[in-house]
């Protein structure tokens, strides 16, 4: 299959002067947003781009940090091929294989794994885009042991012996038995292709793939490029001339860690045009607030409580799941603790996965009286003893706390009597997450691709890798087993919906909410959209 090329520069040359115009019309009237940010130096920026970010990574690659990241990076990447923005209001995220053009302006899958013809770009050093470039790029991926770069690979079904054959000076093949995936793989906002001319320009003998100097600098052909470097508090990008997509429509952006500062401060001062991933509590105090701009973009994250079958008797029983689940109102909890930044789960996988919002599950309903029947049927009608290990970070954007006593008041009238624990370090939450040292754990499950089976088959199968309930229904297996199998299409999604159904009816754990990415920007910033994959490209943002 082939995609068709396109032709971007030409509109994004003219929506940057029209918007330009239009923010120096704001700036003179004093209105504030894009343009009304301070810029580096101190001085009034009227085309510069101020974004507030949970976290500003310690170091630019490798990337050790990728939720930090997903936002503080976007401005310097560019892929081979990659996801357009949705319309606001969409709910379902593209399916994998829905990509469009990047650097690559074509694609072909052939039995040798996946050719690729490159277009015509120039990296902000004024290097034009080559074979060698992705060759460099993968290779090096392999020699430094990137973890994120091995994981796109491994879940392409690349070889990382030979993950690249040159075949002309614009075109490359990518080797392997290539999963259904391998598109997706290839359109992820890490690590984007380098400019090898420019990284090979800081090797040295000791240092031969430039590790020490691309921890603080960039060599990409994206939009923006690193200007200046503070780890863990700000970069400054400055334009791209010679983007392919067009003149970048921001001179510079500036990515500051929102740290101490709340984005509620940064924003109403004019420190920053645009927040991205805000919690809860500042979407609610923001959304009705005159001169900005609300929009919560769906994810693939649900909010979940993971039930060790294994640890606790109780938990094994089919009837006290579905119970336990029926109990939770889980609207209350969205509108509530989650400040409308959730919507209530219907399935064990979020409803932005393409198909799961066609096999909702009964036992999502909250119904307290029919919980208590169901409890009173099983042998443990007379309630058990049940640790909820949560921890600061297991409840993003929210009080992991608020959810937790939520749970353990609406379990209680079940008669299940909930023991709060409270895990202070992020790597010993990690370690009890890992090795399943727990009853019950409060946690995010986001499976990194809106494919059915490749979800299904790493969270709730047997041997899945982070399967840490230990959900082993044999027809659910079978069916994933199946629909892993299939290629992209009809009847890998009718297998994967069937597994769904499947596992709804045993509850193996008790998903809670489907999670949001909430953004605020400033009236003067246009752009805000459904971002596929987390991913508000700052060239996507523009000027009103």
């Amino acid at each position: 299959m082939i995609v068709s090329t396109l032709g971007p520069a030409v509109r994004r040359r003219a929506l940057r002067w029209t918007a330009v115009a239009t923010a120096l019309t704001f700036a003179v009237s004093g209105c504030a947003g894009a343009g009304g940010a301070t810029s580096t130096n101190g001085a009034s920026s009227d085309n510069q781009l101020t974004l507030s970010v949970p976290a500003v990574p310690n170091t630019l690659y490798p990337l050790m940090e990728p939720v930090a990241a997903q936002f503080a990076h976007l401005p310097m990447l560019s892929s081979l091929l990659q996801y357009e923005p949705q319309e606001r209001g969409e709910s379902v995220l593209p399916g994998v294989d829905q990509v469009v053009p990047g650097l690559a302006e074509s694609y072909e899958l052939v039995p040798e794994g996946l050719v690729l013809k490159l277009r015509d770009a120039t990296s902000a050093a004024g290097n034009p885009l080559t074979a060698e470039d992705v060759a460099y790029t993968f290779e090096r991926a392999v020699a430094v042991e990137d973890s994120i770069g091995k994981f796109l690979m491994t879940t392409g079904g690349l070889d990382p012996a030979e993950p690249v054959t040159i075949i002309d000076e614009g075109t490359v093949r990518l080797n392997g038995a290539v999963t259904p995936l391998v598109l997706f793989a290839i359109t992820y906002y890490y690590p984007g292709i380098l400019d090898s001319t420019a990284v090979k320009e800081h090797a040295t003998e000791d240092d031969p793939w430039a590790a020490e100097w691309l921890r603080t600098n960039s060599a990409n052909f994206g939009p923006y490029t690193v200007e200046s470097f503070q780890p863990g508090e700000r970069i400054v990008y400055t334009a791209n001339e010679n983007y392919w997509e067009g003149e970048p429509p921001y001179d510079s952006v500036v990515v500051l860690s929102a740290g101490a500062q709340s984005p509620v401060q940064l924003l109403k001062s004019g420190s920053a045009d645009f927040a991205a991933r805000v919690p809860g509590n500042v979407y609610d105090e923001m959304k009705d607030v005159a001169g900005f701009d609300t929009y919560v973009s769906p994810s693939l994250s649900q909010q979940v409580v993971v039930l060790n079958k294994k640890a606790i008797p109780a938990l094994a029983n089919a009837d006290v799941r579905r119970a336990m689940s029926m109990a939770v109102d889980r609207q209350l909890l969205a509108d509530t603790v989650y400040s409308g930044t959730a919507e209530p789960s219907e399935s064990v996988l979020s409803s932005s996965v393409p198909g799961v919002d066609g096999a909702p599950g009964k036992y999502f309903s909250y119904d307290l009286e029919e919980a208590k029947r169901l409890m009173a049927s099983t042998p443990f009608a007379d309630g058990f003893d049940l640790t909820l290990t949560v921890s600061a970070g297991s409840a993003p954007g929210v009080d992991a706390n608020s959810v937790a006593i939520a749970l353990q008041s609406v379990w209680k009238e079940l008669g299940v009597r909930v023991q709060i624990e409270n895990v202070g370090s992020a790597s010993r939450f990690s370690e009890v997450q890992t090795t399943s040292s727990f009853d019950a754990l409060l946690t995010s499950e986001a499976p990194a691709a809106a494919d059915i089976a490749y979800a299904m088959s790493l969270l709730h199968t047997k041997g899945g890798p982070f399967n840490y309930g230990f959900d082993d229904e044999p027809v659910v297996n079978d069916l994933v087993a199946q629909a892993v199998a299939q290629p992209l299409g009809e009847e890998r999604t009718r297998l994967g919906v069937e597994a769904v159904a499947a596992w709804n009816e045993t509850m193996g754990s008790i998903p809670l909410v489907d999670t949001g990415i909430a953004y605020v920007a400033a009236d003067g910033t246009c752009g805000l959209a459904t971002y596929p994959y987390l991913a508000p490209l700052a060239y996507r943002l523009s000027p009103c």
